[in-house]
């Protein structure tokens, strides 16, 4: 990476995280409420569902 595009990035990327355009970075978490099991669909869908949550919820077991 050359020293002219370095010195220039980054101040440029600093700037836009604190102006009206860097909303984005500092933006609040939205607000998320998790649906009750109960909800899941049965069939396909809701198996792809559960294996999206195994796969969150632990990861480690759901990968071998």
């Amino acid at each position: 990476m050359s020293e002219l595009f370095r010195s220039t990035a980054i101040p440029i990327l600093l700037l836009i995280c604190v102006t009206p355009f860097g909303s984005v970075c500092a933006a609040d978490p939205a607000p998320f409420k998790v649906p009750a099991e109960s909800t899941i669909p049965s069939g396909p869908e809701g198996a792809a569902i559960k294996v999206g949550k195994a796969l969150i919820t632990d990861t480690r077991k759901s990968s071998n």
